[in-house]
């Protein structure tokens, strides 16, 4: 399955605005995106260490999530992704242009970018 890094950043903002305690098993978004494409995504963060959560599986198959908030590596990334016009600009630049992307490969350019961007 290839990254969906929209995905990716829409899972991690619905994260970072849970209230402290919370316990997610459901995002807002996802009348956008298919369940099983969301699970293995969430399934994806938890690997990377960008999550706190677990899969509960039924049956084999992936079922539910439950994620408990972000990570130091993962609040990182949406601290720098949350900007909409740096995440434009990087999907513009990086995530369309480039066919093999990793991870830290965006998160390293949205840190530059977020650098240098001017207050307003």
């Amino acid at each position: 399955m290839k990254w969906d890094f929209d995905l990716l950043r829409l899972i991690l903002l619905d994260i970072q605005n849970m209230p402290v305690g919370t316990i997610c098993s459901a995002f807002t978004f996802t009348e956008q995106y298919d369940p099983v494409t969301v699970s293995e995504h969430v399934r994806l963060l938890i690997a990377e260490g960008l999550i706190n959560g677990k899969m509960i599986t039924v049956r084999g198959a992936i079922d539910k999530f439950t994620i408990t908030g972000l990570t130091w590596k993962g609040q990182d990334f949406v601290e720098v992704a949350k900007d909409n016009s740096i995440w434009v600009k990087a999907k513009r630049k990086l995530l369309i242009s480039t066919t093999r992307i990793t991870y830290d490969l965006v998160l390293e350019w949205l840190k530059i970018e977020a650098k240098g961007k001017k207050p307003k």
